[in-house]
């Protein structure tokens, strides 16, 4: 409504300067303007928005459990002294690398890798497994996934987790 100076304590005003280009306004009380409201002030919009929160992220929190189970796996027994060591251990290694970047190429471009789901990996072998009912030489686990070009990927992955 090209209002940039608001009545709050949080956000008094827009943090984007001068704006050079002419732009289309919406007015007020008009009903594209009546929309916008319903829309940003909808209650299930404002309970989804305090959830992105990273407050309320699991992200991290999982990354370190991960790592508690690799370093004391809950199929071993450890004394308290030992589980205790290798709790510190897992959480000094999440400190050390929870803010990596990227790695990257020699040439500055990232890196990525193609994963695929075990799921239908483990599915595919049991169907096999079953069609032919006898010992055979089984094609390998992504034989049967469908192949794609890395670079197209690449091109659209988005995340809410990139940090770029």
């Amino acid at each position: 409504m090209n209002k940039h100076v608001h009545e709050s304590d949080v956000f008094p005003q827009c943090i984007h300067g001068e704006l050079e280009e002419q732009r289309a306004w919406l007015k007020q009380g008009s009903k594209s303007h009546k929309l916008v409201l319903e829309v940003i002030e909808s209650k299930y919009l404002l309970n989804d928005l305090k959830k992105l929160s990273p407050v309320h992220q699991t992200y991290g929190l999982e990354v370190y459990l991960s790592l508690v189970n690799q370093y004391a796996p809950k199929n071993t027994h450890f004394f308290q002294y030992a589980m205790k060591a290798r709790i510190y251990i897992a959480a000094l290694h999440y400190n050390e690398n929870g803010n990596r970047q990227q790695a990257v190429t020699k040439a500055g471009i990232l890196k990525w890798k193609k994963s695929y789901l075990k799921q239908k990996k483990e599915s595919n072998v049991l169907s096999n497994r079953r069609k032919f009912k006898r010992p055979m030489r089984l094609p390998p686990l992504t034989a049967s996934n469908p192949q794609f070009d890395k670079e197209e990927l690449i091109r659209h992955r988005t995340s809410r987790f990139a940090r770029n």
